[in-house]
């Protein structure tokens, strides 16, 4: 594992920054020295004060060895320090489990990070591979840097018979630690400086543990489980217990969110389950598990579960490709949903509907949010829908239970547009008069006036709705009636209405104003 850039910059600059004395003043490197130290895993308890432990105490006779975590840019760092590790262990006199022995203990408890060692796996491998301690940590540094040597260690000793860290030690050292006079003394040699900073740690490590009898508890939480992951406030979630027993099993188990206990019930080996109800507050809850063993021995487990109150529907949106399409044309909408805001969906639907409110057309799913959604205009049996307005509804839903609802409307328009033409003819010009529905949606359109050889005289285009009249200037003397005239129309679902006509055809025809009297006078 290498070091972040940014900390590796750190180093970079302080070492070559650095003169005759080791900076280890850099605030960076302060920081991680001292952070490293109290890396330790939540599942495992800290350090236990002196007052609480016990006098007795337990000869380390067989020791393992956990993988060392590498944070330095050498991959052969951890082996070597291991190596050395297991030589010096050696020769203070305690025997080290072999590496096939603690890889095959790591496989068969599908453990990959040994930094997040539980107390149960520490007290299995105790039994399992007959030692009385455990030791892991990491590497720090290790570097040769234009001859100058750096190595820093972290340790950390766990005692297998309650999981406790009973001790841990961070040790680094530059070459320049052990330079005297003149120059002497000076270390070069990386792997010389390796063995400077083990024999320094290992002079520390203790050769008993401390053992409290009051800590050592007849057994250790395995797992828990706790369904659904995420609730509303007030509902109850599933707590599933799996105990390992060393000793015997516990009589009665609990579990407690705040004020709040639940009795588990036994509901196979070592195994026990409920239901407990969570706060109205929304947030983390953590959940401890409290196990009786006979008599007044009770054994509290803090914060080993969580549970989550949600009770916020999830944020989303929807993007529709158009609002009215023609589906005989191949025409389609797609919608695209987005979720805006961090949540797990559960599943989502979404429904398209006529304007009587029936259901045409549905679709589900689970997960996550669909990418896109086509509708061609079909039924869910996939036959093709009337002309009209339907209305989507797009619903999704988040792992508490929580549900957001977006609606819109579609309209299915295979039919082209209708409009009504009639050309009144003025003393100068002529009047086009056109009559459509509203309902049109018409997105662009062409009118074109040709001479008697088809040649075009005027062209009027516009976007939007066709204009209900429109006029045209007559110059000299023209017989309008050998004109001629072509309406083009297109709608916003692609639908395409031509027509081309003399203007005698369109004209409308007038009743003299004689004629219109003598009808008068017969009535």
């Amino acid at each position: 594992m290498l070091l972040p850039n940014g900390r590796r910059n750190c180093f970079g600059a302080v070492l070559k920054s650095r003169k005759k004395d080791l900076p280890w003043a850099c605030g960076g490197i302060t920081a991680l020295l001292v952070l490293l130290i109290f890396l330790v895993p939540p599942s495992l308890s800290a350090l236990p004060s002196s007052q609480t432990r016990s006098k007795e105490l337990r000869e380390i006779r067989r020791i393992a060895i956990l993988p060392l975590v590498n944070y330095t840019d050498e991959p052969d760092a951890a082996d070597r320090i291991e190596g050395l590790l297991r030589e010096g262990l050696r020769r203070r006199g305690m025997e080290v489990a072999t590496q096939d022995e603690v890889d095959a203990f790591l496989a068969l408890k599908r453990i990959r990070y040994t930094g997040g060692i539980t107390r149960l796996n520490a007290r299995e491998m105790g039994k399992v591979l007959g030692v009385e301690a455990i030791l892991l940590g990491s590497v720090n540094l290790y570097a040769d840097m234009n001859g100058e040597v750096y190595t820093g260690v972290t340790l950390r000793l766990i005692s297998t018979a309650d999981g406790e860290i009973v001790w841990t030690k961070v040790l680094s050292y530059s070459g320049r630690d052990f330079e005297g006079i003149l120059g002497l003394g000076l270390v070069t040699s990386l792997e010389e400086l390796s063995r400077r900073v083990v024999v320094g740690l290992l002079e520390e490590l203790p050769r008993a543990i401390p053992i409290d009898d009051s800590k050592i508890r007849p057994f250790e939480i395995e797992r828990v489980e706790v369904y659904p992951e995420a609730v509303r406030g007030g509902d109850k979630v599933e707590v599933r217990v799996k105990f390992h027993s060393f000793v015997d099993r516990p009589v009665e188990i609990k579990a407690r969110i705040g004020d709040v206990e639940a009795l588990l019930r036994p509901l196979k080996m070592d195994e026990y389950g409920g239901f407990i109800q969570v706060p109205q507050a929304e947030g983390v809850h953590l959940i401890d598990v409290i196990a009786s063993y006979g008599g007044d021995l009770t054994y509290e487990y803090p914060a080993v579960g969580k549970a989550v109150v949600d009770n916020t529907p999830p944020v989303i949106d929807i993007k529709v490709s158009r609002e009215i399409f023609a589906p005989r044309r191949k025409g389609y909408v797609m919608l695209r949903p987005r979720l805006l805001s961090y949540e797990r969906i559960e599943q989502w639907e979404i429904r398209i509907l006529d304007e009587m409110g029936r259901v045409v057309r549905s679709d589900k799913g689970y997960g996550k949010l669909p990418k896109g959604l086509i509708w061609r205009g079909e039924d869910n049996r996939f036959q093709m829908v009337e002309d009209g307005r339907y209305t989507y509804r797009f619903a999704a839903m988040d792992s508490a239970g929580n549900i957001a609802v977006l609606s819109g409307t579609l309209r299915v328009k295979n039919r082209p547009p209708s409009v009504d033409i009639s050309i009144e003819e003025g003393e100068d010009r002529l009047i086009f008069n056109f009559d459509y529905n509203p309902d049109e949606a018409i997105k662009e359109w062409e009118v074109v006036l040709l001479s008697p050889e088809g040649k075009q005289i005027k062209v009027i285009r516009g976007k939007g709705d066709l204009p209900r009249r429109l006029e045209y200037p007559l110059v000299g003397s023209v017989d309008v009636k050998r004109l001629s005239f072509a309406v083009d129309v297109r709608d916003r679902a692609g639908n395409h209405f031509r027509v081309t006509r003399p203007v005698s055809m369109a004209l409308i025809k007038k009743t003299p104003f004689a004629e219109r009297k003598k009808v008068l006078k017969d009535f």
